[in-house]
């Protein structure tokens, strides 16, 4: 009897229907699929995908739980300003899903130095639940 609770207890735990929490005391934790799943923070998009150093730029971001963004920030860029105006729901854009494009949306002023390094800039987006990153091309004021 033993040794048939052992073989399908460890046929379960292969197939990856039971975990066990603790063996041998017959506590159980089940992984269920319909347990709601926290998100962590994603970008789905930037716009525009190019920013000029030297200048203000308006970013609009747009991913998934975005809407609790406490800081903006380019990550080559020693010197910077970034200023989250604007966090809310974004709007389902015609012929696209917001499950798939993202459904929350920010707006940023950026200003860069204009001895800022041309190329690709890495971008995050703090939030309690994690951060957030995205790549944005940077241009010279020349």
């Amino acid at each position: 009897m033993r040794q048939a609770r052992r073989v399908l207890v460890s046929t379960l735990f292969i197939l990856g229907y039971v975990v066990p929490a603790c063996y041998g005391t017959g506590c159980w934790a089940t992984a269920r699929a319909d347990d709601k799943k926290i998100e962590s923070p994603r970008i789905t998009g930037i716009e525009p995908a190019v920013i000029t150093s030297g200048t203000t730029t308006t970013l609009k971001v747009r991913g998934f739980n975005l809407k609790e963004a406490t800081e903006l920030r380019l990550l080559s860029a020693t010197e910077q300003k970034c200023e989250i105006t604007e966090k809310k729901d974004a709007g389902q854009p015609k012929g696209l899903e917001n499950k798939v494009i993202g459904d929350t949306q920010l707006l940023a002023e950026v200003t860069l130095p204009s001895d800022h390094p041309v190329g690709i800039c890495e971008c995050v987006i703090a939030t309690p639940a994690g951060n957030a990153s995205g790549k944005i091309m940077v241009l010279s004021a020349a």
